[in-house]
C-alpha cells in the first residue's frame, strides 16, 4: 500500500512516516503542497496523510486540488485537525485527532482505512530521522553583488548545502525563478521562458545588468506551478557553457576577440 505523507518537520508525521515505512508499507513524503501535488502527477497513493498546517497552501485548498486530479477522486485523504474542522469531510476524506500520540492516530487510521501498524519505531530512530531532514532544508539567505563568475562559485557552494529547495534569483527588478534538488537546477522561469533557455538567459542577463547583483532567497513553491520545464542537463555542466558564451556576450559588448 502506497502513503503520501505531506509535511514539513511535525515529529508526529515523522513517526507515522517511519512506522508505516518499517510495517512494510511504501511511503513517500512531500514538504508542502506545491511538491506533493507534482509527486502526484505520477504516484497513485492509497493513502495521503497530511500535517494540519502547511506552509504554501490551506487544507482546504490542497484538498480540493488533490480531489481535481485525474485518477485520486477516491484517494483517502487523511488529516491531522484540532478545533473545527477545516471543511465538512467527504466520503473518502479522514479527519484525525491531532492532539492524539502516534499510537493512538495509527488506532484511528486502523479503524477508519484499515492501516495495521503494530510496530513503535525506537525514538533515537525518529531523533536521527529528524536531524537529517533538517540538514536536508535550506539554511541560508545570501545577498549581494556579485560578478558572474563568482556567483557560479557561490552556486557550486549553495547547491551542496541545499539538497532541494527554491530559489529566487533577482536580476535588477526581474526574477529568475529556479527549482532546484539534489543540487542540480532542474526548474527555471526567466520572464515567460522555461527550462535551459531561461536559466541561461537570467544569467546572461544579470552579467549585462548594471550592478550584476544575485539574491538568493526562499521562493514561495505556487509560483512555479503554471510552466512546469525540465533542465536536462547538470547545472555543472550548463555552468560551464554558460562560462563560453559570456565570454562570448562580453567581447560582443566590447568589440573584443573573445579569449
Amino acid at each position: 500500500m502506497t502513503i503520501l505523507f505531506v509535511y514539513r518537520d511535525e515529529l508526529n508525521m515523522l513517526r507515522l512516516e517511519l512506522q508505516a515505512h518499517d510495517e512494510g508499507h511504501t511511503v513517500e513524503r512531500a514538504r508542502n503542497a506545491f511538491h506533493a501535488l507534482r509527486r502526484l502527477e505520477d504516484l497513485r497513493p492509497h493513502t495521503i496523510v497530511c500535517a494540519e498546517t502547511l506552509e504554501d497552501k490551506s487544507l482546504v485548498d490542497f484538498r480540493f486540488l488533490v480531489r481535481s486530479l485525474p485518477g485520486l477522486v477516491e484517494t483517502k485523504f487523511a488529516y491531522l485537525q484540532r478545533g473545527e474542522p477545516p471543511f465538512p469531510p467527504g466520503r473518502h476524506d479522514v479527519p484525525l485527532d491531532a492532539t492524539l500520540d502516534t499510537a493512538e492516530l495509527w488506532a484511528q487510521l486502523d479503524r477508519k482505512l484499515g492501516l495495521h501498524i503494530d510496530k513503535e519505531v525506537p525514538e533515537e530512530k525518529v531523533i536521527l530521522a529528524a536531524e537529517m531532514q533538517m540538514a536536508e532544508m535550506p539554511k541560508v539567505q545570501l545577498s549581494g553583488a556579485f560578478s558572474v563568475f563568482p556567483v557560479f562559485e557561490m552556486l557550486t557552494s549553495l547547491n551542496h548545502n541545499r539538497k532541494t529547495g527554491l530559489l529566487t534569483l533577482h536580476i535588477g527588478p526581474i526574477d529568475a525563478h529556479l527549482f532546484m534538488r539534489e543540487g542540480n537546477v532542474v526548474e527555471a522561469h526567466y520572464l515567460k521562458m522555461g527550462g535551459e533557455t531561461a536559466f541561461k538567459k537570467a544569467v546572461l542577463s544579470a552579467d549585462a545588468h548594471e550592478h550584476g547583483g544575485f539574491t538568493f532567497v526562499p521562493l514561495e513553491p505556487y509560483v512555479l506551478a503554471a510552466m512546469p520545464q525540465s533542465i536536462s542537463r547538470s547545472t555543472a555542466r550548463l555552468m560551464m557553457e554558460l562560462a563560453v558564451e559570456l565570454d562570448h556576450h562580453k567581447a560582443q559588448r566590447r568589440n573584443i576577440p573573445p579569449h
